[in-house]
C-alpha cells in the first residue's frame, strides 16, 4: 500500500503508532511542492526508491500512554509530542491537525484512566469543536451588527450546545453559515488551513497544536453569510430552528434480484458530521433527490473497540449500514438500532459464541 496509518496495541500493555506505507524517496522539496499535478516527461520526477522502517515516524510506548490518528499527519499522534517534522524529509507530510483529530487528542488527554464505557461516549460524540472555535466571535459580531435576521440567527446558535444529534437545534444554521462563507470567493479564508476554512483570529500554530486555531479574522463577511444562511433555511423550512434530524437521514434500500429496483427498508434521523466540523462520531451526507433532506453516505461505516486483559480479549463492533446486499435479506439494515442508540454489538470471537448465537448451518 503506498500509504496508510497504523496503530497497534496488545493485551501487554504495548501500544505503537506507525506512518506506515511505500513512500517514496525524493531528490528534494516539501509535501506541497509534490502533491501537485507533477510533469511526467522529466526523471527528475521519477522515484525508484522507498523509505525503509526505520525512516518513517513512529512511537512506541509514548509517555503520554496512548497514540492515534484519524487521517492526518504524524507528527500530533500522542501527547507531548515525541516526533517533529524537523526529524524527517520536508517532503514527507503537511504540518497540521485539524478539528476531528483534535478532538480526539483532548479526549484522550482528559483522563489518567479510561473505561471502555468512556472510549464508546467519546467516539460517538457529535460534539462540534469548530463551533466551540468561532461561534463566541460570530454571535458578538452578529449582535453588534444589529441586522434583524442576524440577531435572530445569533440567538439560536447561542442557545444551542454545539452538538449535531438528530434533535439538536442550531447545528444546520452553523453548516449553513460555513458553506455560504466558504463558497464566497471575495471572504478570507485560512492561511494556515487553506480555503476550506474562514480566516481565524488566530490562526493554527504547531506550539499549540490542540488550542489553536481559534475566532474569525473578517466579523462583515462572517455576518453576511450568517444573515445569508438565515435567509436560505427560512425559504426552504419556513424557520430557522430546524433540528439536525429533520434535514439529515439515514436512508437504507433493498434491491430486487436483477439489482436494477430498490425498495427503501429505513428513513431515520441522523446524528454526527463530517469533516470540517470535528466531531467524532462522523457521518457525511449527498444531498438527497427529495427537497430539503440529505442522506448519509460515508464516515463510520465500521466502529470497532477492543479491550485486551491478560486472559482475554473482549470486542464490541458495529457495521452501521449492514453487512449484506442479497435482496430479501434480513441484515441489511438489523445494526441500524444500535447505531441509532449510540451502542455498538459484541463481537463473537470464540467458538463458544459462535455456537450460542448460531442461526443457521450449512453443510457442504
Amino acid at each position: 500500500m503506498p500509504f496508510f496509518n497504523l496503530i497497534y496495541a496488545d493485551r501487554d500493555g504495548q501500544i505503537m503508532y506507525k506512518f506506515d506505507g511505500r513512500q517514496p524517496i525524493r531528490p528534494k522539496g516539501s509535501y506541497e511542492d509534490w502533491s501537485k499535478i507533477l510533469p511526467g516527461n522529466t526523471s527528475s520526477t521519477l522515484w525508484t526508491r522507498t523509505l525503509t522502517w526505520s525512516q518513517l515516524p513512529r512511537v512506541i510506548d509514548p509517555p503520554g500512554g496512548f497514540v492515534s490518528n484519524s487521517n492526518e499527519a504524524p507528527w500530533f499522534c500522542t501527547a507531548p509530542q515525541i516526533i517533529f517534522p524537523k526529524q524527517y524529509p520536508s517532503y514527507l507530510s503537511p504540518n497540521s491537525t485539524s478539528f476531528r483529530p483534535q478532538s480526539g487528542s483532548l479526549f484522550l488527554q482528559s483522563k489518567v484512566r479510561l473505561s471502555l464505557e468512556d472510549v464508546i461516549t467519546a467516539k460517538e460524540s457529535t460534539h462540534m469543536l469548530f463551533a466551540d472555535r468561532v461561534l463566541p466571535d460570530l454571535i458578538a459580531a452578529a449582535k453588534l451588527s444589529r441586522d434583524p435576521t442576524a440577531l435572530r440567527a445569533a440567538d439560536i446558535l447561542q442557545s444551542w450546545n454545539h452538538n449535531s444529534d438528530a434533535e439538536d437545534v442550531g447545528a444546520i444554521l452553523f453548516e449553513a453559515w460555513y458553506k455560504n462563507y466558504i463558497s464566497n470567493p471575495d471572504s478570507p479564508k485560512s492561511t494556515s488551513w487553506g480555503p476550506k476554512y474562514p480566516a481565524f483570529r488566530v490562526e493554527w500554530s504547531d506550539s499549540l497544536p490542540f488550542t489553536t486555531p481559534m475566532g474569525l479574522a473578517s466579523s462583515n463577511h462572517s455576518v453576511d453569510s450568517l444573515i445569508k444562511a438565515a435567509h436560505q433555511l427560512e425559504k426552504e423550512f419556513g424557520r430557522l430552528d430546524i433540528s439536525f434530524g429533520t434535514m439529515n437521514r439515514v436512508v437504507l434500500v433493498g434491491h430486487d434480484p436483477t439489482f436494477k429496483n430498490t425498495s427503501p427498508l429505513t428513513n431515520l434521523p441522523a446524528s454526527g458530521s463530517g469533516d470540517p466540523f470535528g466531531g467524532l462520531r462522523c457521518i457525511y451526507y449527498f444531498q438527497a433527490p427529495v427537497p430539503n433532506e440529505n442522506w448519509a453516505y460515508s464516515g463510520d461505516g465500521y466502529v470497532q473497540v477492543v479491550k485486551f486483559t491478560p486472559t482475554s480479549t473482549k470486542a464490541q463492533v458495529l457495521l452501521t449500514y449492514g453487512n449484506a446486499s442479497r435482496p430479501n435479506s434480513t441484515y441489511i439494515a438489523d445494526q441500524l438500532p444500535f447505531f441509532q442508540k449510540k451502542e455498538l454489538r459484541a463481537a463473537y470471537r470464540y467458538r463458544s459464541e459462535v455456537s450460542t448465537h448460531t442461526v443457521k448451518r450449512e453443510q457442504y
